[in-house]
């Protein structure tokens, strides 16, 4: 992994190639637009945050590091196909 104002175009030009625009689905997002699609490959550190909003708690921050994870296709297109196609897709194991 490197900066990303040291990616050269042709890692730019790599990345946007790998990546499908699917229409946005209404029921995500009403506004319209478009959701990035694409796949991670393994091997690459992460450091992932989520913010939940917990009924009579209020604002919950979760925080997990853990590594990217190749799986086979067979095994990534059936765990895909139970989500919504046009969302990106990162396999994840905790540190």
């Amino acid at each position: 992994m490197k900066p990303h104002w040291e990616i050269e175009q042709s890692e730019a030009d790599a990345c946007l190639a790998a990546t499908e625009w699917c229409p946005a689905i209404h029921e995500y997002f009403r506004g319209g637009g478009f959701s990035s699609r694409f796949l991670t490959e393994g091997g690459v550190p992460f450091t992932m945050t989520r913010v939940n909003i917990i009924k009579g708690l209020g604002p919950v921050l979760q925080i997990a590091e853990g590594w990217s994870v190749a799986l086979p296709k067979a095994m990534h297109d059936q765990l895909d196909a139970r989500t919504n196609s046009t969302w990106p897709t990162t396999w994840f194991a905790h540190a």
